[in-house]
């Protein structure tokens, strides 16, 4: 059986690796062109974790529950903080006594604070699963507010014009994903073992064509915003070999193999949700990405420290930024430190994709609420892709999950 898995499973990637091209959403390329992967899978031990970075950890679980795992991301947070005219809508939104006076102030507040070009300004994730021995199974949601460069009626963006609200554009975005996964132990001999996993998803993706200022001034209606959405069926394989009894792990994983979104236009919201009267049908692609870890794990007395160094989309890195300044690797590279304090109580520390993040984790039988303050980068351009160092945007992520977890 394990032996059909892996040749099933390296016939699919021969066939996804070589896989023709498809359709940019050209000036949407910028909010569309990466794979869903919720906030919540850089959490170590995680079922979402399992299920979207490395699959082959869903080895030997005895039972992990998360019902739910949550999370909101706020970026440009420092900023936020300061904006009395935002907070003072956000509160009247929370009473149910907002307007379009009230979204206005808090779109251009996070505009303002953002400035021009592709950017995010909050993210909302929502999972639910479970693992069971060698199994896992989810649904994540991810919702997203983001801003862009206003198009023209060509879907033509001019990068080069002055910043402001009328030239902004508004995405809200809904990424949902059904996943399973499956992970197996391969050999295990004296102090090292091999681990081999993959997960398959039924992917959504829903986007609202941009709203402009003027859009939700002259005639805002929710149910009558034009819409993109589409289905995908990727997958990701990945391994872990493990030596020294566990205590160092060596990692490999290639994700979102055959990522191709079958999208339609719709004229409504409800429409583009129901995939009903869709027009224009159209392919997107999003890139597949190959990426290693290497994990140690001392086993101290005191304390439980986990070092970890990873790199991310090598392939991407190879074809699109080897040319550039040697600083762009930093954009594919992330050290993180984990330390236990005690059992219940965990720090982390991280210089991930080349800025500075610090996080508190206090976990209860699988209980866990967390916090989450760094940096990322924001500095993406039609013409030429991200550069890194060009704009860092602050996040701040609070990560709530129920559950249990036996492991």
């Amino acid at each position: 059986m394990k032996k059909i898995l892996m040749i099933l499973l390296l016939s699919l990637v021969a066939v996804s690796l070589f896989a023709a091209g498809a359709r940019e959403d050209k000036g949407y390329h910028g909010v569309t062109d990466n794979a869903f992967v919720p906030t919540l899978s850089d959490v170590k031990g995680t079922l979402t974790r399992k299920l979207y970075y490395n699959p082959a950890e869903l080895t030997e679980n005895k039972l992990i529950i998360e019902a739910p795992n949550a999370s909101v991301s706020v970026f440009n947070f420092a900023k936020a903080l300061s904006n009395k005219t935002v907070a003072e809508a956000v509160s009247r939104f929370t009473h149910l006594q907002f307007s379009k006076k009230d979204l206005l102030a808090v779109l251009t507040g996070l505009v303002n604070n953002v400035g021009s070009g592709y950017n995010d300004l909050t993210t909302v994730d929502l999972g639910f699963g479970f693992a069971v021995k060698n199994w896992g199974v989810s649904f994540d949601a991810q919702g997203a507010l983001k801003s862009m460069p206003k198009l023209d009626e060509n879907e033509e963006i001019d990068e080069t014009s002055g910043f402001s609200l009328t030239s902004t554009g508004f995405v809200p975005m809904l990424d949902a994903a059904l996943s399973f996964g499956y992970g197996f132990r391969v050999f295990e001999k004296d102090d090292d073992f091999l681990d081999l996993g993959f997960a398959v998803r039924v992917a959504d993706k829903v986007y609202v064509e941009q709203l402009t200022a003027s859009d939700i001034v002259n005639d805002f209606k929710i149910d009558k915003m034009e819409a993109r959405s589409g289905v995908a069926f990727p997958f990701d394989v990945g391994a872990v070999y493990g030596i020294l009894g566990g205590k160092l792990l060596f990692s490999a994983t290639v994700k979102n193999l055959n990522g191709y979104y079958y999208m339609h236009e719709y004229q409504n919201i409800n429409d583009a949700i129901l995939f009903k009267n869709g027009t224009g049908g159209y392919v997107l692609y999003t890139p597949w990405k190959l990426g290693t870890e290497v994990e140690y794990t001392p086993q101290w007395r005191l304390f439980n420290p986990v070092f970890s160094v990873r790199l991310e989309d090598i392939n991407g890195y190879i074809a699109n930024d080897l040319s550039k300044p040697i600083n762009e690797v930093f954009r594919h590279l992330t050290a993180k430190v984990n330390i236990d304090i005690i059992k219940q109580v965990g720090l982390s520390a991280a210089f991930k994709n080349g800025y500075p993040e610090i996080g508190a984790d206090v976990d209860l039988w699988g209980n866990t609420i967390e916090l989450k303050y760094g940096f990322r980068e924001e500095g993406y351009s039609v013409r030429n892709g991200y550069s890194y160092g060009s704009k860092p945007v602050d996040a701040f992520t609070v990560r709530v999950k129920l559950g249990y977890d036996a492991n």
